[in-house]
């Protein structure tokens, strides 16, 4: 008897824990049913989307963006005018390590956290510059540049690319120079004390009739470093021709070169060398037919041209 009444106990327990789950089971059929679809809708909404954020031709504002950014004004850019190297306008940038790599002119290497040139992205305008295969990046290429120069962004750090780089490091984004709102020009010479003579001449029309302006630059630099043997000889230009329609539309042609002969020092130096001889000596030339001879010298010229469609709310602009 005392047997029945717990099995009856047990059963009767059974059916008052079971309720309550059959009930809470007829509400979730209800809500896939649709009467209580509202709040399934409102917690789906809830859901947070990250935009991604790329830099391109326009300048990003640094106090507006997620992202880790620096930007060199053309007053920055014009005290370094005269580097032998194009990277040392970015010494000083927190995070980037820019040094000669050879003591030669143009010779450069760029590091940005750690990274190498290989796993930083370079832009020219939001357009890539560098090589295709390998990744590289050879500033001798690019002597000219810094006289073309209107401004540079450093991002530094992993961002969003729409191209398939290997930007792990960061994105160094140059922007040239374009016309002025009224006609320049500018005449600057330079002369170092092993030689190395400088001559800049820069020309802006200004706003012309029809939307059109245009802004030409010539560069020419010829001499000697403080390595030895380390004679270099390039003639740089630059030519951009802007046409407006209207005031959203913007096209922009761009062409860059920088022909040159230059020298190199390949070999490193051992402190004992260094100590005996100094910092300028090299082991990679000689004399032959009575006249130096380096057996490391580059003859290189890559044309670049571009020509892009700017619309008004991807425009850059800086306050000098």
């Amino acid at each position: 008897m005392e047997e029945e009444t717990m099995k009856k106990n047990f059963f009767l327990l059974g059916m008052m824990m079971s309720a309550p789950l059959v009930y809470a089971g007829g509400m979730g059929e209800s809500e896939f049913d649709g009467s209580n679809s509202s709040s399934v809708s409102e917690t789906a909404d809830t859901a947070v989307t990250l935009q991604e954020v790329a830099v391109r031709a326009n300048f990003s504002n640094e106090q507006k963006t997620p992202l880790n950014l620096t930007t060199l004004s053309p007053q920055d850019i014009r005290i370094h005018a005269t580097a032998p190297n194009y990277v040392e306008v970015m010494q000083g940038v927190p995070g980037v390590y820019a040094t000669a790599s050879t003591g030669n002119y143009g010779d450069a290497s760029l590091n940005i956290r750690g990274f190498k040139q290989d796993n930083i992205a370079i832009m020219l305008n939001g357009i890539p510059i560098q090589g295709l295969t390998s990744g590289s990046m050879y500033w001798s290429n690019w002597m000219g540049l810094s006289d073309a120069t209107y401004a540079i962004q450093i991002q530094k750090g992993m961002g969003s690319s729409m191209l398939a780089d290997c930007a792990m490091g960061g994105l160094v984004n140059i922007i040239t120079k374009t016309s002025s709102d009224t006609p320049a020009g500018e005449v600057a010479m330079s002369v170092t004390e092993h030689g190395l003579l400088k001559t800049v001449l820069n020309y802006s029309t200004g706003r012309l009739a029809n939307g059109w302006s245009a802004n030409a630059m010539l560069s020419y630099t010829n001499g000697n470093g403080f390595v030895e043997c380390s004679h270099v000889s390039t003639l740089s230009y630059m030519l951009s021709v802007n046409k407006r329609f209207g005031a959203n539309h913007l096209l922009s042609f761009n062409a860059i070169g920088s022909p040159e002969t230059h020298d190199q020092r390949n070999t490193e130096l051992t402190n004992a060398e260094v100590e005996q001889y100094g910092v300028g000596y090299s082991k990679n030339w000689g004399y032959l037919g009575g006249k130096k001879y380096s057996i490391a010298r580059t003859l290189y010229y890559k044309p670049y041209f571009t020509l892009q469609h700017i619309m008004h709310g991807e425009s850059f602009s800086m306050k000098n």
